[in-house]
């Protein structure tokens, strides 16, 4: 959402508005041509950049206390030290340092990267009049939890501060890069992720898979079975596997190796790396019922196993039903074919990520409805908190399987106000606010 207080129109007239509005599609079209979602995409992006670079400023010294550190004064180039011998990036942080700072540690998570990263630069000095605190923690009344992660770097820990009197030597500004990059680098990566995550441009990982196909298998014919991921990113390697019941035995694999003997009780890979597995009758008159179960991994090398599919082996051609068509391996296409929409259908009717929808109505007046979708089965809270965020009201507080659900609040016994619910579920949190009025 974009909110604007002025407008000037093209006759030069402006329009101020008293509290910030919902910039909207006819504002758009009276004053510009064009696509009003991609003038917003833009807006957007352009917003998140400045974001960017704002939180990886906060990170230099001179900038935390308002130095002059231009290389014709003071000499406090902290710049010029960024690359230096060790060439800070991303993959050497990540190496060295650890990942991302996580922005849903705190309620406020763009504070907590801002505040978190100008503290430890105001740690170090910056050769100017208006030093900072050392290792206090100061100003900006910090949340609880900005202060337990500057607890836990320890900032005294982070080397000498320097100070007005004790110029900056190349090992002052070494020791000032090596700390603060790695802090701006990791800080950006969760700004980048908080942004990605609220917009849902965050993949989700894979979530699931389901096996699908015959379920009866005859002396003729060809026969198809199928996996489906849920969510995942590409690309996925499939592990096909067989569960023989029986005795020892084999069973040809069309297009692929016989498939060795093995024992009752064991799954063996079959060795296909594909999302389609084709399978044809026993060629040793080997007739024994089997199971198959499909192993997929995709590009986070997150892995899953699927649902185990039965199939009954038949000595014996297809009923006569089954052969009325062209050819068995033109029904097991179209069954494929069939069993993979309706899966597709199945797949779609999921949810590919965590929501929680704004309630209904707001305001509301004493009741409201608040959804949420899990794209997983997790333990889920959803919790709603009044404005100086103390407990109000526990809705869920259990396991959920993934799927959509809906539950009512009412607020009958509470006071007129803005509230907060809050759902958590796993490593995942959001927050919404609600308004109401008696």
């Amino acid at each position: 959402n974009l909110y604007v207080t002025k407008v000037t129109w093209l006759t030069g007239e402006q329009t101020v508005y008293n509290s910030p509005i919902k910039f909207s599609p006819t504002h758009w079209s009276l004053l510009n041509s064009g696509n009003y979602y991609n003038f917003i995409d833009c807006i957007t992006f352009e917003t998140l950049g400045r974001m960017c670079h704002l939180l990886q400023d906060a990170s230099v010294p001179a900038h935390v206390h308002v130095d002059d550190h231009s290389p014709f004064s003071r000499g406090d180039d902290f710049e010029n030290f960024m690359g230096g011998d060790r060439s800070w990036n991303g993959q050497l942080v990540y190496n060295q340092v650890g990942s991302y700072i996580n922005p849903y540690s705190s309620s406020n998570p763009l504070h907590y990267l801002m505040y978190t990263t100008a503290q430890m630069a105001d740690h170090f000095g910056s050769n100017g009049p208006y030093e900072g605190d050392g290792d206090n923690i100061v100003a900006g009344n910090p949340l609880s939890e900005e202060i337990s992660f500057l607890n836990s770097i320890n900032l005294a820990s982070l080397g000498d501060p320097t100070s007005t009197t004790n110029p900056l030597t190349s090992d002052h500004k070494n020791n000032i890069r090596n700390k603060m990059i790695p802090q701006a680098i990791r800080a950006t990566a969760g700004l980048l992720y908080w942004f990605a995550n609220e917009t849902n441009l965050m993949p989700v990982p894979l979530t699931g898979v389901s096996v699908y196909g015959s379920s009866d298998m005859y002396n003729e014919g060809t026969y198809h079975f199928f996996a489906q991921p849920r969510n995942g990113i590409s690309p996925f390697t499939y592990n096909w596997q067989m569960y023989k019941i029986g005795d020892l035995s084999s069973m040809s694999l069309k297009g692929g190796p016989v498939i060795e003997a093995a024992p009752s009780n064991t799954w063996l890979s079959i060795g296909s790396n594909s999302q389609s597995l084709v399978l044809t009758p026993p060629t040793n008159g080997d007739y024994r019922d089997f199971k198959l179960r499909c192993i997929v991994k995709d590009a986070w090398n997150t892995t899953k196993t699927s649902n185990e599919h039965y199939v009954y082996v038949h000595n014996a051609p297809p009923p006569q039903s089954l052969q009325m068509t062209e050819s068995n391996e033109k029904l097991e296409e179209s069954l494929f074919k069939s069993m993979e929409q309706n899966n597709k259908t199945e797949i779609e009717s999921l949810p590919y990520e965590y929501s929680l929808e704004q309630n209904y109505p707001n305001p509301f007046n004493p009741s409201t409805i608040i959804s949420y979708s899990l794209p997983q089965n997790e333990f889920v809270t959803l919790k709603i908190y009044d404005i100086l965020g103390k407990e109000v009201s526990v809705l869920v507080n259990e396991n959920k399987s993934a799927g959509k659900y809906s539950v009512e609040f009412n607020a009958s016994e509470l006071p007129s106000g803005t509230y907060i619910y809050k759902l958590t579920a796993g490593n995942n949190t959001i927050s919404k606010k609600m308004s109401f009025v008696k």
